[in-house]
């Protein structure tokens, strides 16, 4: 069935309207004073016992049934003082049951900040707008405005109705299909339901930052913890490490220099004594460096890809996690640039004017003096070999 066949039930009396079946007998044709509620035209009321009864004016206005059933239903709801309301639902599951809006404020053409619903209903405290659609939708822009706004906005659809009971549909009937039912009703937008989900996306937000708190604490334990000490000095001895260290350096282990014991923030990466780790870099890349300079991405390739020096990899592993998701937790470089700035501080080392301008320790460098002409020009340092 398409809209032009359609037979208009409708009319307009004296700015009410009227169905076709409160036209009595003696009220039949122009006796109905009943006009097109579109174009205003004078309207007949056709009454008969063989064509379903409706109205009929001279002139073509195929959208006269849908405008007047669009009237029809605000007229309804401005003349009742309950609506039912559709379920809330969210997460496939119910937050609010259907139940009646009871209101005792209802206005047609509500204009509010640059859109205006059919209707706005209130209860006082609550309010509610509806949009009646039959064959034409809430437009995007209208859509977009009502979400932006955050109004809880009812839609009540009437195309079926319009295209199946409008010819034979009563006041009554109709009444009760926009009233009563809630098949035909769906929220465009719900303060509730965008409440809801919003507290479940701030859950989901709160139990991410509690998770990534919980590890960076655990973390920021880690960094500040001493460094793991073997309880007898006799097994530092008995390292591979501290042995082959000790054919260079001839170190009492009972009277370590304080350079070489140092408390490094974050060194417990490393999984052995300080005294291991630390005498070990001095002597290969600061005494025994055939070079003048030593980087850490060097130092710090030797140790985890050659395996020079035994790491802790569930605290490695942990950093190098926790570093994709924006934590600033301990590094091996961030451990290795504090050593070698503590032997700076000492005058072993004289560090690469690049590490006051890079945040980045990995690309840090550090010249060994020993190994360099060190000249002060009055600007800063000129390095010669």
């Amino acid at each position: 069935m398409v809209k032009e066949t359609l037979k208009l039930p409708y009319g307009l009396r004296d700015s009410y309207i009227v169905h076709i079946s409160e036209i009595s007998e003696d009220q039949r044709g122009l006796k109905c004073n009943c006009v097109c509620p579109v174009c205003h035209e004078p309207l007949q009321a056709r009454i008969g016992m063989k064509r379903i009864k409706h109205f009929a004016h001279s002139r073509n206005c195929p959208n006269a049934a849908e405008t007047a059933l669009h009237m029809m239903a605000k007229d309804i709801v401005l003349n009742n003082r309950q609506i039912l309301l559709p379920h809330v639902e969210f997460a496939y599951e119910i937050i609010k049951p259907s139940k009646y809006f009871k209101y005792n404020h209802a206005k047609s053409e509500y204009f509010i900040k640059g859109i205006k619903p059919d209707l706005m209903i209130s209860d006082g405290k609550n309010t509610l707008f509806i949009e009646i659609v039959v064959t034409h939708d809430v437009d995007d822009e209208k859509y977009e405005k009502i979400k932006y706004m955050n109004l809880s906005v009812l839609k009540i659809d009437l195309e079926e109705y319009y295209y199946t009971s409008i010819q034979n549909g009563t006041y009554e009937h109709l009444e009760n299909h926009i009233i009563h039912q809630q098949t035909n009703k769906e929220w465009i937008n719900n303060k509730l339901l965008n409440k809801a989900i919003e507290d479940y996306e701030n859950e989901d937000i709160r139990e991410e930052e509690q998770a990534k708190r919980k590890v960076s604490d655990l973390m920021l334990k880690l960094y500040h913890m001493p460094n793991l000490l073997y309880p007898m000095d006799r097994r530092i001895a008995e390292n591979k490490y501290w042995k082959h260290t000790n054919q260079y350096l001839h170190l009492d282990i009972d009277d370590i220099y304080e350079y070489l014991n140092y408390p490094i923030p974050g060194e417990i990466i490393f999984d052995c004594d300080r005294r291991i780790w630390q005498t070990t870099l001095f002597s290969l890349f600061v005494i025994n460096n055939k070079y003048s300079f030593i980087k850490i991405e060097w130092v710090s390739n030797w140790i985890v890809k050659k395996k020079g020096l035994p790491i802790n990899w569930l605290v490695y592993g942990s950093w190098r996690q926790n570093a994709i998701q924006g934590f600033k937790l301990p590094s091996l470089a961030d451990v290795l640039a504090e050593f070698f700035m503590q032997l700076a501080d000492y005058g072993f080392l004289l560090p690469d004017l690049n590490c006051e301008v890079n945040d980045n320790t990995y690309n840090w460098k550090f010249y060994i003096k020993n190994k360099m002409k060190i000249i002060e020009d009055g600007e800063g340092y000129c390095l010669l070999e």
